[in-house]
């Protein structure tokens, strides 16, 4: 019996079977794979022309960055690590006495995470011994898995983007080569790991949100963003945003996190230790850095500034804070209200999961650039 001429027919919406879908799809992966190469060598052209200006070559840049971090290497500087680690000696020596006072006061230690985030430390210092190695080395090597998170992460949200455009058809076998090794080409993780900060962590927190909420695991996504904000607590913004976009079961699950972290932090740790936080929050606040590395408006304001006052000209870095300035201060408050403005006010999108999750990657962007204003 002869098929009818409709039951050959593709459906709408479906990937063509014939021969001409093939060239179709590899036309596209062709497209996928050329834009990344090209986005890539935008990357390496940047990092050999930063290498001839500095005086360290290619060793301060994305591939320098890039090539310690497959080898597992870290400068030692524990940017994170030790801060929190002498917090932590504090605290036991003097159980009584704020631990953030004395350490910025006495000792010139700018740590800026809460008291919850020293369970990182007190895990390591437990778990470190059993598995032979030293509590900072324990810490890297999760800096160093948090970096695959989101190297990972990035690979499988390109695939199910690719997917849901396509028809579920996936991208080429190149082309998430190429996704992958741009990801590895990303500067913030991989600065992060080698000065052996718990950014790298936070970083993961989101991507791995990002991924849940674009699956649709929206209350796993929120528990996920309760996490990041035990460690910075600047991250408990994006759980507003989330509010504001009505997602009120992510919301309780990031909160019952948080509430749970800050809980066993205030048991541990005292009460009298988060009070002290928000008074070291604050004093950092009013201090911005022209340090190099600095890249938010703050940093800019204060470099400007640092043109006229040596006193805060501390763009190699100095373990001393720059005095209060009140136009740096503002200028610096009357942006991060911009951003988030922007951020709160663009229209909610409806219906497609990409663009629900951008919207929830613009939130957390912005969230990353208000982290680092200090």
């Amino acid at each position: 019996m002869a098929r009818s001429s409709a039951a050959v027919q593709p459906s709408a919406g479906e990937p063509e079977a014939s021969g001409g879908g093939a060239p179709a799809r590899r036309s596209r992966n062709l497209r996928l794979a050329a834009g990344l190469t090209l986005l890539i060598a935008v990357q390496v052209g940047l990092s050999l022309a930063l290498s001839c200006l500095a005086q360290e070559g290619l060793a301060d840049t994305t591939l320098g960055y890039a090539g310690r971090f497959l080898a597992g290497d870290v400068a030692r500087y524990e940017d994170s690590w030790r801060p929190m680690a002498s917090a932590v000696k504090s605290w036991r020596a003097f159980p009584e006495r704020p631990v953030y006072h004395r350490l910025l006061s006495s000792h010139h230690t700018k740590i800026q995470y809460p008291p919850s985030s020293f369970f990182l430390t007190l895990a390591s210092e437990r778990l470190a011994p059993k598995l032979g190695l030293a509590p900072y080395r324990l810490l890297d090597l999760v800096g160093w898995l948090s970096c695959w998170t989101v190297i990972f992460t990035a690979a499988w949200l390109f695939r199910r983007v690719c997917e849901d455009a396509n028809g579920g058809e996936p991208p080429g076998a190149l082309a998430m080569s190429l996704v992958g090794a741009l990801a590895l080409l990303f500067y913030p993780i991989l600065r992060g790991f080698w000065i052996g900060q718990v950014q790298s962590l936070i970083t993961a927190c989101t991507a791995l949100s990002l991924a849940l909420w674009y699956s649709g695991r929206r209350v796993a996504a929120g528990a996920v963003l309760g996490v990041a904000a035990l460690l910075k607590p600047h991250y408990a913004l994006i759980l507003l945003f989330v509010a504001w976009r009505r997602q009120y079961r992510a919301v309780l699950a990031g909160g019952l996190v948080l509430a749970a972290g800050t809980l066993a932090g205030v048991m541990v740790f005292g009460w009298q230790n988060y009070v002290d936080y928000l008074h070291a929050l604050q004093l950092l606040a009013q201090r911005g850095e022209s340090y190099y590395a600095n890249f938010s408006l703050n940093g800019l304001l204060s470099r400007i500034d640092g043109l006229y006052d040596p006193l805060h000209n501390n763009a190699d870095w100095s373990f001393k804070f720059p005095p209060f300035v009140p136009w740096v201060y503002w200028g610096t408050v009357a942006s991060s209200l911009v951003l988030l403005a922007l951020v709160f006010l663009r229209r909610r999108p409806e219906g497609r999961p990409d663009a629900q999750a951008a919207d929830l990657g613009v939130a957390t962007e912005d969230d990353a650039l208000e982290a680092v204003r200090r």
